[in-house]
């Protein structure tokens, strides 16, 4: 075991039974929460070889909510998602947010169908300058000019 595994390894351990204890709330058989425990160590052991984790308790979390997910999922049980964790923010942000998206949408949809398309292809695809040029014959240039437009004008009724 590298030094690396070592201390990733401590800090788990040294916070299995927050993790157990989130897992239980997650899965409804002993068992599983075993088998998804050790899943999730396997796993944030393994990604912390690859870019060093930060926070992995919040990590681990993360990843054993997933494989309690997948697991409820074979086994036809309805994800419970009051028991998500997660769940903490408030109605309020939550209207916000649906506002926000609805104006976002409302400014979309009067953009002019090129402006629209490239925007969306760029913003929310990830598509780059170069293969949405391609894609609808166009310079990169006009491209670049489409998002920043697009920016421009979501800006404008942002405020």
């Amino acid at each position: 075991m590298s030094k690396r595994e070592f201390s990733i390894t401590t800090e788990l351990l040294k916070d299995e039974q927050k993790l157990k204890a989130a897992i239980r709330k997650w899965v409804k058989v002993p068992e599983d929460e075993a088998d998804v425990f050790q899943e999730t160590f396997a796993t944030v052991i393994e990604q912390d070889k690859h870019k060093k984790i930060d926070n992995p308790l919040a990590y681990a979390v993360t990843v054993a909510r997933h494989f309690a997910w997948k697991l409820s999922a074979k086994k036809s049980e309805p994800y419970d998602e009051t028991l998500d964790t997660r769940e903490s923010e408030c109605i309020e942000q939550r209207y916000s947010q649906h506002q926000q998206i609805s104006a976002i949408q409302a400014v979309l949809k009067n953009m002019p169908p090129m402006r629209q398309q490239v925007f969306i292809r760029r913003r929310l695809y990830n598509q780059s300058r170069e293969h949405i040029a391609k894609e609808l014959d166009l310079s990169e240039d006009a491209v670049k000019k489409h998002i920043n437009r697009a920016l421009a004008q979501l800006a404008m009724h942002a405020q």
